[in-house]
């Protein structure tokens, strides 16, 4: 389940000092805001056996 194959790294905070909450809300904020397009929309793949 937690395994390194299975995560997905979306980003990175600036240093070198722990973010403020508004500033962790902002990046957050792009990051969902993309995950909700592609989970919404989706995207097509092109693969061998269905191009």
């Amino acid at each position: 389940r937690y395994k390194p194959r299975n995560l997905l790294l979306t980003s990175l905070g600036p240093g070198p000092h722990e973010e403020t909450c508004d500033e962790f809300q902002r990046t957050m904020a792009a990051t969902v805001t993309e995950l909700l397009m592609l989970y919404d929309d989706g995207i097509l793949a092109k693969t061998p056996k269905f191009p």
